[in-house]
């Protein structure tokens, strides 16, 4: 017969002392409370004897947010922790946040932000800024890229203002938007506002009688024509069904998506619709889409394969030109050679399509090892 092992007999030592002392038993049945304070300053956990409640800690803090107490699910925060409860078990309290509203004006802007410490793009500074000229949009955007405010992070919301229009680009390249809230009465949209704004997730618009919004993504009111994807869009994109046109500029430099799927009732890609979607690595052209925009998906450069559905009538100047990695191109059908811009895709791939020997230009084109395309 083996020895009992140490542990056994340290287990059953306490188990008969916790018998004869009570306070033993006490430790015995002891409960650790730890608090998550989801991003804020640090809580330290408490252990609690038996019949012991959890001792409410000071509130953390957050910048950019007010504590709004601590809860015990992490997801939907649907109710408060009840400090007068006495736990039968170990825990775990999360902290939930509201995000701090500030009102300020465009030339506050800058030293409102001054005073702030480097935030994340999760845990941005939320500001609502009334504004009716649009020249303090420049302002904004000057503000938002200066050197001082790298590590930044803000959502804009600019509901209120009486802007009626935006002009091309005017927030391009702005890395510390990370989501905005256009005007209600805006009756104008430029192209590529937001290109280059990589940490932007949603772009809304509330109660506007020209533009819609679903998802963070930007529509015109009935939903038919997609005007501007987030570039900070992650993952797979599904173009819904009620979309159908994709407007030039719409998914400028999402680097973040890896797939898109383009709607069914889809008839044109606008003009740079997916330029400099850098992680894309397949494209299927459905047969609803008859125009493929100038350099639309120019400068995909991870693009492997391209399908481009039977009703397509014209591909645009550079429509694929610089998807350095492009090496398989299927025609669903045929085109005519003066629909089918030379440019649009690299090298010499419109030349092998209308030789005088290819009788049809439906089926596949790869390319070999040495940069050369040929017919399957």
């Amino acid at each position: 017969m083996k020895a009992p092992s140490l542990f056994l007999i340290f287990f059953l030592t306490l188990a008969i002392c916790a018998c004869e002392n009570p306070w033993m038993a006490e430790i015995l049945e002891s409960k650790t409370v730890t608090f998550n304070s989801n991003g804020g300053s640090h809580v330290s956990s408490q252990t609690l004897l038996k019949g012991e409640r959890i001792q409410r800690p000071a509130d953390p803090t957050k910048n950019g947010f007010d504590f709004a107490g601590w809860y015990t699910d992490n997801e939907s925060f649907y109710e408060p922790y009840d400090f007068d409860y006495v736990p039968i078990m170990s825990m775990i309290l999360h902290a939930n946040w509201d995000p701090i509203l500030v009102f300020i004006n465009s030339s506050e802007l800058e030293e409102f932000l001054s005073g702030q410490l480097i935030n994340t793009p999760s845990n941005p500074y939320i500001i609502k800024l009334n504004i009716n000229d649009a020249n303090d949009m420049e302002k904004i955007k000057e503000t938002l890229t200066s050197d001082e405010n790298t590590g930044k992070y803000v959502i804009l919301d600019f509901s209120d203002s009486t802007i009626t229009s935006i002009r091309d680009h005017i927030f391009s390249n702005c890395y510390t938007l990370t989501g905005v809230i256009l005007p209600n009465v805006v009756t104008n949209i430029g192209n590529g506002v937001f290109e280059g704004c990589e940490n932007l997730t949603t772009i809304n618009v509330n109660n506007n009688n020209t533009y819609s919004s679903k998802d963070g993504v930007l529509y015109n009111q009935d939903g038919t024509i997609l005007i501007a994807c987030p570039s900070g869009k992650t993952g797979l994109f599904i173009i819904p069904d009620s979309v159908i046109n994709i407007g030039d500029y719409a998914f400028p430099n999402c680097s973040k998506l890896t797939g898109i799927t383009i709607g069914k009732n889809v008839a044109a890609i606008g003009d740079y619709a997916f330029h400099s979607c850098i992680s894309l690595t397949n494209v299927t052209i459905p047969d609803s889409v008859k125009n493929i925009g100038d350099r639309a998906f120019y400068y995909c450069t991870n693009l492997n394969n391209a399908t481009i559905g039977k009703n397509v009538e014209t591909i645009g100047d550079y429509a694929f030109y610089l998807c350095l990695k492009l090496n398989s191109v299927t025609f669903e059908d045929n085109i005519e050679a003066d629909k089918f811009a030379e440019s649009a895709f690299d090298d010499e791939l419109y030349d092998v399509i209308y030789t005088p020997n290819n009788i049809e230009v439906k089926g596949t084109y790869k390319k070999d090892n040495s940069g050369s395309w040929y017919k399957l």
